[in-house]
């Protein structure tokens, strides 16, 4: 079934645009992310305890679940038509909403947050419903995936309408498990049609860039939050930690961006897209905890709490970005053992005071960043030779 005109059917998944670039809808439809990700740190910050972090920790998979799926589904089926802009543009209405009633979970009110996040899982779920309905061969996959989300999206809707606090977490924690679930379960669908479709295994360029422009944002709001604090403090102690915050997130940007530079997703099955995409939503949640630890090291109260916290979110993003690159491009002995080495300053770090941490922690970073470059221009030049 296809239409035609300024309201045309979806890009079919075998119609793949070879060096595609990053639209300017797609850049614009990431910028209410910024608003989403300061106010989720911001909420954390005034809510330091077990209730506020498993709050942030779920309201943060959600809300990336629905970026990923955006972004996934423009990536397969989305052009330049009013259909495609309409759509798009009503999820970042929609997604903005949801920010709105983002603070008010943080204090158990969920009401307004369970009605919006349906609005916006319904919108998905016809975004995929839609490949299928336009193009027959896609049904197989398609279909059978939208179940998840109708599923969830029921669940929602009943939480919604009874609005009891528990009721509401216990639905949005099913539908974060059902909507991450679904490419999951139904990844031997995706196999198949990608091998009888002669699909490839792979994540485009602009799949790259958009991870890699999530990530922006997330550092971004690190340096935000850090020279919004720094305006607070002008001791000299003061001022030497907020330049050496803002260094440790200039290693964290450097490292995680040296490491994309040699990233190709390419599998032999759909769950090594799959791997990479849940690499990447545990990195930026821990990447976004890191920016409120980071933000408030100038601060008297809590700090080798958060000192503390921020030493082991450096450690485990390290081990993420390692895990990153292993199914893509095997390590060698010797970048095992830098790894092992740069982990081991990182967990030394968390014992340190403040200034110590920052000082170690973004020194060896900065060690194994200098390192890889050194062997990556060695291999050059014995390719060039």
């Amino acid at each position: 079934m296809h239409t035609s005109g300024w309201w045309r059917a979806p890009r079919q998944i075998t119609h793949q645009i070879s060096d595609r670039k990053i639209s300017w809808l797609e850049l614009f439809s990431d910028l209410v992310y910024v608003a989403i990700i300061h106010l989720v740190t911001v909420n954390l910050a005034t809510h330091w305890n077990f209730i506020g972090i498993a709050t942030f920790i779920l309201a943060f998979t959600l809300v990336f679940n629905s970026w990923q799926n955006i972004t996934w589904f423009y990536d397969l089926h989305g052009d330049d038509s009013l259909r495609t802009t309409v759509l798009l543009l009503v999820q970042v209405i929609g997604i903005s909403l949801v920010a709105i009633f983002l603070p008010a979970i943080f204090s158990g009110h969920w009401q307004g947050f369970m009605w919006t996040y349906l609005l916006v899982q319904v919108l998905i779920t016809y975004l995929w419903w839609s490949t299928g309905h336009f193009d027959p061969d896609h049904r197989v996959t398609s279909w059978p995936y939208v179940r998840f989300y109708g599923i969830a999206t029921i669940v929602l809707l009943l939480a919604a309408i009874f609005n009891q606090p528990a009721f509401s977490v216990a639905a949005l924690v099913i539908t974060g498990v059902l909507d991450y679930g679904a490419p999951l379960f139904m990844s031997h669908r995706f196999d198949h049609e990608y091998t009888v479709r002669n699909l490839p295994f792979e994540l485009s360029g602009a799949m790259l860039e958009r991870y890699g422009q999530f990530t922006m944002i997330v550092l971004g709001e690190a340096l935000a939050d850090i020279i919004d604090h720094g305006l607070e403090h002008t001791t000299l102690n003061s001022l030497l930690t907020f330049v050496l915050s803002l260094l440790f997130v200039i290693s964290i940007w450097w490292l995680y961006y040296m490491l994309m530079d040699n990233v190709h997703v390419v599998g032999s099955n759909f769950r090594t897209l799959l791997w990479f995409r849940l690499l990447h939503m545990v990195w930026l949640l821990i990447l976004s905890g890191l920016i409120f630890s980071t933000s408030y090291l100038t601060d008297t109260d809590l700090t080798h709490i958060r000192g503390l916290f921020s030493s082991l979110a450096i450690t485990t993003l390290l081990l993420l970005q390692w895990l990153a690159s292993w199914p893509f491009s095997k390590p060698s002995r010797a970048t095992i053992g830098r790894n092992i080495c740069v982990i081991v300053l990182l967990l030394i770090a968390m014992w340190l005071p403040v200034l110590g941490q920052l000082v170690l922690s973004s020194g060896a970073i900065l060690l194994f960043i200098g390192d890889h470059e050194r062997r990556s221009n060695q291999l050059h030049s014995v390719k060039n030779k």
